[in-house]
């Protein structure tokens, strides 16, 4: 009988009116009973999946950099990240940006809206414990370009690397579970006008053939020697080459007279 009368009181929870309950027999009221039960298990099962999912995007990232493009070698600049509690109160939220650039900037300072910074080799580290729903974290980070031989290097492919790519995460627990979101790559682009041209491997330089000199050719031996006056003369070879050359001719047939002046008529012969 309890078991029929806490029937009933289920099926008046659900809106059933009493005339209707009271023309219906018990197995009637049974099946009501147990079809009101399927539905309150449908809305439990609903409401509890609504969390669960709602926790997965509760904290909504966004970044931005206010810096002009390109931005000089040597020049500051600030980085703005907001992080929005948007469904349910978090119990604790952290904000990590760990991808600056260390070769290429230099993080000079971080501050938050809520709890506080550390920035130890450019990772930044921002916890700001629990946040209630509706609530927004800002951290802003301060940073600084690198001198221009450093703040453009060479990438090593034929060109210049001149942008500094960068992103951050914000890490959060509420009723959920624990989370993370990150944020769209901000880019900022460096002013690399001045950088040296990159560097390229030179080609080895050939060595140059050396050139081959020529061996004197000997004087030829002349084939005949009519001059009996020329024998013990250091020129023999010499008279004997011109001779048999046709350029000139001797003093007579037999002698060449070579300690003898010659005359100008004889030159033309």
């Amino acid at each position: 009988m309890r078991s029929l009368i806490g029937s009933v009181r289920a099926v008046r929870k659900i809106g059933v009116p009493s005339a209707v309950i009271t023309g219906l027999s018990v197995p009637g009221l049974r099946f009501i009973a147990g079809l009101a039960s399927i539905v309150v298990i449908a809305v439990a099962l609903a409401l509890s999946t609504q969390v669960a999912f709602s926790a997965q995007t509760n904290v909504t990232i966004t970044k931005s950099a206010n810096a002009p493009n390109p931005i000089a070698p040597g020049a500051s600049y600030t980085y703005t990240v907001a992080a929005v509690v948007t469904q349910l109160n978090t119990t604790a939220l952290t904000v990590v940006d760990n991808t600056i650039d260390l070769g290429q900037v230099a993080v000079t300072g971080a501050t938050t809206t809520q709890g506080s910074c550390t920035f130890p080799g450019n990772n930044v580290n921002c916890p700001a414990g629990p946040v209630a729903n509706g609530s927004t974290v800002t951290v802003t980070i301060n940073v600084t370009v690198a001198p221009l031989a450093q703040a453009c290097p060479d990438n090593g492919n034929g060109g210049i690397d001149s942008t500094v790519l960068n992103r951050a995460t914000v890490n959060w627990t509420d009723s959920g579970g624990s989370f993370s979101a990150i944020s769209p790559t901000v880019n900022v682009h460096i002013d690399c006008t001045g950088a040296p041209p990159p560097t390229s491997t030179p080609s080895p330089t050939p060595s140059p053939t050396p050139s081959v000199t020529p061996t004197p050719s000997a004087t030829p031996t002349p084939s005949g020697n009519p001059f009996t006056d020329i024998n013990t003369s250091i020129f023999k070879n010499d008279i004997l080459y011109i001779y048999n050359a046709g350029i000139t001719a001797g003093c007579t047939s037999t002698r060449y007279c070579p300690d003898s002046n010659v005359l100008r008529d004889q030159m033309a012969s």
